[in-house]
């Protein structure tokens, strides 16, 4: 017995109206949820290359400010294999940042 093709008609979307821009969502804070660091270890402030955290350390907060750069060098996991790409990278700018809190770190800043 022959089959025959059947053809389903399209089915459109109900109308919902006129259409909205939708806003993007909140960009999570950097300093929640789980970050690993990929900075530079520095042992006077206990950062180690590698190492997680939850959040920002509490020490580090203060410190933050006397190193440029440094809160750049924690990264959320999701973000981590494009982070070590670009360290690989010298003209990048996490590159150069990285760069930078090494100097300030071993300078005392």
């Amino acid at each position: 017995m022959p089959t025959r093709k059947t053809e389903t008609p399209p089915v459109e979307a109900p109308d919902s109206g006129p259409t909205r821009k939708t806003k993007t969502p909140p960009v999570e804070a950097p300093d929640s949820g789980p970050l690993v660091y990929i900075g530079p270890t520095i042992t006077r402030l206990a950062l180690v290359t590698g190492s997680t955290y939850q959040g920002f350390p509490g020490p580090l907060q203060k410190t933050m400010a006397g190193i440029p750069g440094l809160r750049e060098m924690f990264v959320s996991p999701k973000k981590l294999a494009k982070a070590r790409r670009d360290l690989k990278k010298p003209a990048t700018k996490l590159a150069k940042t990285y760069t930078a809190v090494m100097a300030a770190a071993t300078t005392g800043g």
